[in-house]
């Protein structure tokens, strides 16, 4: 982690390797666990501040880093991140708007992009940014819902197809592209219903053609 972090605001926060290194042998496992029990020292990067957002550190680590390592961070570490099981507004809300790297080059904001696996990718209309990860079949990246990047079993993935296919012709979108997409819905709505009633989720038109 001192790795990825080098350069940025946590590089006065990490502790030094000789502390760490002090006890050595089949007793080092004590002392690393002391450390973090008596002084409070936290064995994986922070992530929620005391205000309510994220932490200086974790936003430059989300910034600058390949999202392949600070979003595997996250998900690895995620209930000890989130304990209770959720996630802050302020935290969720400050995550999702980081811009991070989704190609390679270019960089959008985090709630603005979808997971890169079969099922979405097969739905999805041209020009439908996603987020490569690896193994990106893995659940375990469900949880970056959280911060409402569509997922498998997601509203916000619908939100980001008709945010694209509203931005075309009216003519190029039929009905064999929407009703996919109604249907991927409807899968969702007994999760988020309360949240997909307040969502605009409707075409101005669509060509009615047979499927």
């Amino acid at each position: 982690m001192g790795r990825h972090l080098s350069g940025g605001p946590a590089t006065n926060l990490l502790l030094h390797s000789d502390i760490v290194q002090a006890v050595r042998g089949p007793r080092s496992g004590e002392w690393l666990q002391w450390l973090v029990d008596i002084l409070g020292v936290s064995p994986i990067l922070r992530v929620a501040s005391a205000s309510g957002g994220i932490t200086e550190e974790f936003g430059y680590f989300l910034e600058n880093r390949p999202p392949a390592v600070s979003l595997r961070h996250l998900v690895k570490h995620w209930s000890a991140h989130f304990p209770n099981g959720s996630v802050s507004r302020g935290v969720s809300e400050a995550i999702s708007s980081t811009e991070v790297s989704y190609d390679g080059c270019q960089k959008k904001k985090l709630g603005e992009l979808s997971l890169a696996c079969k099922e979405l990718k097969s739905l999805a209309p041209k020009g439908l940014p996603f987020l490569n990860l690896p193994d990106s079949e893995n659940e375990s990246w469900r949880h970056l819902k959280a911060f409402r990047v569509g997922v498998p079993e997601n509203y916000h993935f619908v939100r980001h197809c008709i945010h694209i296919w509203r931005g075309k012709d009216s003519k190029e979108v039929t009905k064999k592209d929407v009703i996919p997409l109604y249907q991927f819905l409807q899968r969702c709505f007994g999760r988020d219903e309360h949240e997909i009633r307040y969502v605009l989720l409707t075409f101005r038109s669509f060509k009615n053609q047979n499927s």
